[in-house]
């Protein structure tokens, strides 16, 4: 899978910093895909919540419905969802005493390069629209309140 994927582990030492008790293999993975998918959620709603965009006006393709791009350091601006709705969480999966998911998203260009990475870094022709690490830090102090609570 081309992409993101922005790991989520839970370990003995990080649900001891949490105080969430001890290592439970099968609890821990299913708080680690939990974690994912609020991060994947959290990135969706960075672009969701942002004001509106400042970017070029164009017609969307086929119609005369105009639509306003996102600006150099906005979040991407959300036309057909296509990229947005590709955030998704792995499974959890325990690896000795670890346990992680991952929060992805595949939608890649024709040639394989991740839309994410484009949106988030830019490139040399685009300036960055970040969204990604500010979806994280949304995310961080969920999942800690997530992990103290158990999964409960």
């Amino acid at each position: 899978m081309s992409g993101p994927r922005y790991r989520i582990e839970i370990n003995p030492q990080a649900l001891q910093k949490l105080g969430a008790g001890g290592f439970d293999g099968p609890r821990a993975a299913l708080l680690a895909e939990a974690g994912a998918r609020i991060v994947a959620d959290s990135v969706k709603d960075v672009m969701e919540e942002a004001p509106p965009r400042t970017g070029r006006e164009y017609l969307v393709p086929g119609t005369k419905t105009p639509y306003t791009a996102s600006a150099p350091g906005e979040p991407p601006a959300i036309r057909e969802g296509l990229y947005a709705a590709g955030w998704e969480a792995t499974k959890g999966t325990v690896v000795g005493k670890r346990a992680v998911a991952f929060a992805v998203n595949a939608v890649a260009t024709e040639d394989g390069i991740s839309i994410g990475a484009m949106l988030e870094d830019g490139t040399s022709r685009m300036a960055p629209r970040p969204h990604i690490r500010e979806g994280i830090n949304r995310a961080r102090p969920l999942i800690e309140d997530l992990i103290r609570g158990g999964g409960q």
